[in-house]
């Protein structure tokens, strides 16, 4: 651990070396990398719960004012 910046033996990186930058630039620009799959069909799900909605009264649920992020 250096506590002085006189001790540092390396100066800062001002460069990078990138192999395949054609791939990256034109290759993946042209066609975006997909990782997504199939969607599921959650239409009946969701007919279920705005039946269900409507019905929620407030003793229901709790809301906490406070949520720790």
């Amino acid at each position: 651990m250096k506590y002085n910046v006189d001790q540092l033996s390396q100066r800062g990186h001002y460069f990078a070396i990138v192999d395949e930058v054609d791939s990256i630039l034109i290759d993946e620009a042209r066609t975006p990398l997909i990782i997504s799959g199939q969607v599921e069909d959650k239409t009946e799900l969701y007919n279920k719960i705005n039946k269900v909605i409507p019905k929620i009264e407030d003793n229901h649920y709790e809301i906490d004012e406070n949520p720790k992020m």
